[in-house]
C-alpha cells in the first residue's frame, strides 16, 4: 500500500509540473499522436485497466501513466488515475487528475460528476455548483444534474437558487409531489430567516412584489405568525 500511495503521490507531483506548463504549450499547437502511438495507448490502457481490475493499483497507475507521457491530451488516463486516488482515500491529490480530464474533454459529463463527487468530499460545495450549473446547461432535459444542484444549493442555504432549480425540473418531467414539498420546505425556511430579521415586514413585501411564484407558491403554506406553526410546516 505505501508502495502504491508513493507512486501516486509521483504522478500528483507529474500532473502539477503538467498544469504549471498548460498555458505555454496551449500556445503552441500540440502534435496530435500517429497511428503507432495511438495503438500502443490502447494496448496500455486496457492492460492498466486488467491491472486496476485485478487490484493491483501501483501497476494499473505506472501504465495510465505511461499512456500520459506517449500522448499529455490522454482525458481517459487522468480520469483513471485520479479514481486510484480515491479508491486510496487520497481526494485532495487526485482533484487535479479529475480536472485535467474535465478540462481535456469538457462535454463528458462521467469527468465532471466525478470532479464534482470529489470535490463534494472535500467540502468545496461552491466549486461543485459551478461544475452541475454547467452541466445543467450543456443537458437541460436531465434532470439528475438539476437534483444535483438543487441539493447542493439547500445545503448552502441559497433557497431561492434552489427553488429555480427545482422549478426547472418541473419544466421538464411535470408538477412533481416531491418537489413540491422539498419546495415548501425551502419557502418555510426562507420566511423563518426573514421573520427572524429586524426589517422582515419590508423586504417580505418587496420580495414577493418581485417573485410571483413564490408568490403563488404560499397557497401551499398555512398562514403562520409564530415560529412554532413555521417549525411545523417545515417538518411535513
Amino acid at each position: 500500500m505505501k508502495r502504491i500511495l508513493h507512486i501516486l503521490v509521483l504522478l500528483s507531483l507529474t500532473v502539477s509540473v503538467t498544469s504549471a506548463d498548460a498555458q505555454r504549450r496551449r500556445k503552441k499547437k500540440e502534435k496530435k499522436p500517429g497511428y503507432e502511438d495511438e495503438r500502443r495507448i490502447t494496448e496500455l490502457f486496457f492492460d492498466a485497466s486488467k491491472q486496476k481490475m485485478l487490484g493491483n493499483y501501483e501497476e494499473a497507475a505506472a501504465l495510465y501513466h505511461d499512456c500520459i507521457k506517449i500522448d499529455t491530451r490522454n482525458a481517459a488516463s487522468y480520469y483513471e488515475l485520479a479514481n486510484l486516488f480515491t479508491i486510496n482515500q487520497k481526494l485532495e491529490e487526485g482533484l487535479p487528475f479529475a480536472l485535467r480530464a474535465l478540462e481535456l474533454d469538457p462535454k463528458n459529463q462521467w469527468y465532471a460528476l466525478f470532479a464534482a463527487e470529489i470535490q463534494l468530499g472535500l467540502n468545496d460545495f461552491n466549486s461543485a455548483i459551478k461544475i452541475y450549473e454547467k452541466l445543467t446547461e450543456q443537458f437541460p432535459d436531465q434532470v439528475d444534474f438539476q437534483y444535483e444542484l438543487a441539493t447542493t444549493y439547500l445545503y448552502l442555504n441559497r433557497l431561492e437558487e434552489a427553488i429555480s432549480a427545482y422549478n426547472k425540473i418541473e419544466e421538464v418531467i411535470g408538477v412533481n409531489e416531491e418537489i413540491s414539498v422539498q419546495k415548501k420546505r425551502s419557502i418555510c425556511k426562507w420566511i423563518d430567516w426573514m421573520m427572524r430579521s429586524v426589517s422582515w415586514k419590508i423586504s417580505f413585501r418587496t420580495f414577493l412584489e418581485n417573485n410571483v411564484i413564490w408568490a403563488c407558491w404560499l397557497r401551499y403554506i398555512p398562514q403562520m405568525t409564530s415560529s412554532i406553526r413555521l417549525s411545523k410546516c417545515m417538518s411535513e
